[in-house]
């Protein structure tokens, strides 16, 4: 019979509490030894990867690119909460601005705004019947202030700026009719941009879904952006300060078309004044006149500067259309510069071409006023347009009410009432004294059925 303390002694002893202590410390030790070895080679890598040019160009661009593609879903998610509070709903139109609407100083973007609307809902001082005006702007929101207000000041006209953000040719020609006419104006300045064919076919989808414009353009336009901008302000905050997330992103791409952003992402544009982001969807979705939404909105288009027309002549209104440049048009030998061969750029002057034919078609007169944006762009070395904003900045705001001024001074209907002496971009069409309007070769969509 074994006695208790063989009993005892059959048992392994624990380790005395001094040997735990070490073996925890060890550990310890060893994670923050290994920790600081990881640390270290990060930082290693991220120095070699800043001081020696061994990143590859389409990382860097990628790099780059995120960077702008964070900035721009931030401004997009200010701009759709200012929108949700300024519009309201319309039977006709689909929606418009409130009327009388003031609000105090709001960010959007990078800067900070006040807006304040007429009793019609447009950013004029006011709206007034009885006071008839000189020219009437209708377009959308590049057609919003200030350029009016500056086209006002310096050409000592009376100047009414109907211009709604995301408006389109449609919606402008029912404006001309409900709110441009009755100011009996002796100018209309129909501004067309580079997405209006796309907006147009999507505002007669809306028409004919019975739906309100707000449930039918849903979250692609007043709902919240897909990302979280938390999580953009990290993911901007990583690619401005680590090159291997770069690498991580890189290798995470889905496919070589997200690797080289200019097929998937914007492109950025950079020189010693000014630093630029060039939108894909400029030369690709919106001016592609071989897909059958572009060829749809272009026949709108069609239509109704057609209606504009008609109502013009009936009110003896003078009517000149002004094609309004994308930063990408301006801009264009620097996009050729960073663009793919197989990259459809060619798009872009087409689809001018293309909005200068349904001019022809319909002898309505009109003006590009690319060109002189353009020599605006080689005088000053300015950009004219935001960095990732597709709008113009002050200096382009500026410039297009001088270009506005000289169009209005050369086409003669303010005689002694108006002085410019800038020349002005050429006005094509029947009206134009001396000038032979050239129409660019047919295009099988603008024909009429």
């Amino acid at each position: 019979m074994n006695s208790p303390s063989s009993q005892e002694n059959s048992h392994p002893s624990a380790p005395p509490p001094n040997v735990s202590a070490r073996r925890f410390a060890r550990l310890l030790t060893n994670m923050a030894l290994a920790s600081a070895a990881g640390l270290a080679a990060l930082a290693l890598s991220e120095a070699a990867l800043a001081l020696f040019p061994i990143v590859s160009p389409a990382i860097e661009t990628l790099r780059a690119q995120r960077i702008k593609l964070c900035q721009f879903e931030r401004a997009a998610r200010a701009g759709r909460e200012a929108y949700q509070s300024l519009f309201m709903t319309d039977p006709e139109l689909g929606y418009r601005i409130r009327p009388d609407f003031v609000t105090g100083r709001k960010r959007v973007g990078s800067s900070w705004v006040e807006i304040k609307t007429d009793s019609c809902g447009f950013f004029n001082q006011d709206y007034d019947a009885s006071h008839p005006c000189d020219v009437a702007c209708v377009g959308d929101s590049f057609v919003a202030p200030p350029w009016p207000n500056i086209l006002q000041d310096i050409s000592k006209l009376r100047v009414a700026g109907f211009g709604v953000p995301a408006y389109s040719p449609p919606q402008y020609s029912i404006v001309v009719r409900r709110y441009a006419l009755p100011l009996r104006p002796k100018v209309l300045l129909y501004c067309l941009y580079v997405n209006d064919a796309v907006e147009s076919a999507r505002f007669e989808d809306w028409k004919r879904s019975g739906l309100d414009w707000f449930t039918f353009r849903g979250r692609d336009w007043f709902g919240i952006t897909p990302s979280h901008p938390g999580r953009m302000l990290v993911e901007e905050w990583l690619l401005r300060c680590s090159r291997i997330y770069a690498l991580w992103r890189f290798a995470g791409a889905r496919n070589a078309g997200e690797r080289i952003s200019i097929t998937a992402h914007p492109i950025p544009y950079k020189t010693d004044k000014f630093s630029l982001v060039f939108d894909r969807a400029s030369f690709t979705t919106l001016t592609d006149v071989q897909t059958d939404m572009v060829k749809r909105g272009l026949a709108i288009v069609r239509d109704s500067l057609d209606e504009a027309r008609q109502l013009c002549e009936a009110a003896n209104v003078r009517m000149i259309v002004l094609f309004l440049p994308p930063k990408e048009l301006v801009h264009f030998e620097a996009l050729k510069a960073r663009a793919k061969p197989d990259d459809p750029i060619g798009n872009l002057p087409a689809f001018y071409l293309a909005l200068q034919q349904i001019c022809a078609l319909l002898q309505i007169e009109c003006c590009d006023l690319t060109d002189s944006f353009r020599g605006e762009v080689t005088r000053t070395g300015k950009a004219l347009y935001g960095e990732v904003d597709i709008h113009w900045d002050e200096d382009g705001m500026n410039q297009m009410a001088r270009t506005a001024a000289a169009i209005l001074a050369a086409s003669g209907q303010f005689r002694g009432k108006t002085k410019w002496t800038e020349p002005a971009p050429p006005i094509m069409g029947r009206r134009a004294v001396g000038r032979k309007f050239i129409a660019p070769t047919s295009v099988g969509v603008l024909n009429r059925p």
